[in-house]
């Protein structure tokens, strides 16, 4: 949907013009040996085998590089260490700063009595020490272990994809800008399930949009909305947008300012806010947006807009045992 929105800003004969994408490299990433609870009952080793169903998909990726594993056995051989050593999250994380990893997969399995499995899978951000994602599954069959394999993969590189994505529409900023926005959001980290409220403020009068791409990949549009259809914020007042509920996954999330003196590039995108639900929902395809965006802002006189990003990680609420 969103698609056909940016693209009521182009007029004939801009689309050659504006900024060059940024220049950007996949993320590194990888997988450990899953770690054996328990001896398998039929004699069997899966410590290699599952996470190498998961590597299968990620190689054909382009969000991502995964650190082969010929490669990765010279790598740990240089710093004198074995795959057991990794499975210890916190001497994964250190080796994959030496090798220059941004992510690592790991978990671990235990096959029951019943022959069936249990196995957990975590996506762990190095240069954080936190987990991005986590996949727990129980008992199932062997021939069943494919398809939740497939669906890690396809978690991880929609995560991949997403924070490709973040980092292209956090670069997309104007150097010439003759304004400043501000957005605040009063702390940087909030738990699933959370309220969230933040201020938007600008140091000249001008039109402002924001969007927000959650950690699931889903954007919207959150101002102007259905309780705030004005767009227009007046030098050194203050705006809040309150009330937004803090969904699941965990990870990176950001809000995307967009402002301009000239009201002419987001009127159609103001009535659309005024229906249907409070934040316009603008689709999924995080790597599109961006890309729209750069389109939408590249006609733009440099003169007349400003950008401002706000990144929050969003955690799993802890629980008392």
């Amino acid at each position: 949907m969103y698609f056909k929105l940016l693209k009521i800003f182009l007029i004939c004969g801009i689309l050659l013009s504006g900024y060059p994408a940024p220049a950007q490299t996949p993320k590194v990433i990888f997988l450990t040996d899953f770690e054996s609870k328990n001896p398998d009952p039929a004699g069997k080793n899966y410590s290699l085998w599952i996470p190498n169903q998961i590597m299968a998909p990620l190689v054909n990726s382009r969000f991502v590089t995964v650190v082969e594993r010929n490669k990765l056995d010279a790598l740990l051989k240089e710093q004198k260490l074995s795959q057991s050593d990794i499975i210890d999250p916190k001497t994964a994380i250190k080796f994959g700063k030496i090798i220059g990893a941004q992510k690592v997969v790991m978990g671990e399995y235990q096959r029951t009595a019943k022959g069936k499995f249990d196995i957990s899978c975590r996506l762990i951000d190095i240069e954080k020490g936190i987990i991005d994602g986590q996949w727990i599954t129980s008992d199932l069959k062997e021939k069943e272990i494919k398809k939740y394999t497939d669906e890690v993969a396809s978690n991880v590189i929609k995560k991949l994809q997403t924070l490709y994505a973040l980092e292209r529409i956090a670069r997309l900023q104007n150097p010439d800008a003759p304004f400043s926005v501000f957005i605040s959001a009063g702390k940087d980290t909030f738990h699933i399930g959370e309220m969230l409220n933040f201020s938007v403020e600008v140091d000249r009068s001008c039109y402002v949009m924001l969007f927000d791409v959650g950690t699931s990949g889903r954007i919207h549009l959150l101002f102007p909305n259905k309780m705030q259809p004005n767009n227009y914020i007046k030098a050194g007042h203050k705006v809040w947008v309150e009330n937004i509920v803090v969904n699941p996954p965990s990870g990176t999330e950001m809000v995307k300012a967009i402002a301009t003196l000239d009201s002419v590039s987001f009127g159609k995108m103001i009535e659309l806010a005024s229906i249907q639900t409070t934040f316009l929902p603008l689709g999924e395809d995080t790597d599109q947006f961006a890309r729209d965006l750069d389109v939408m802002l590249s006609p733009l006189p440099q003169r007349r807009w400003a950008t401002a990003n706000l990144t929050f990680e969003i955690i799993e609420k802890k629980t008392n045992r």
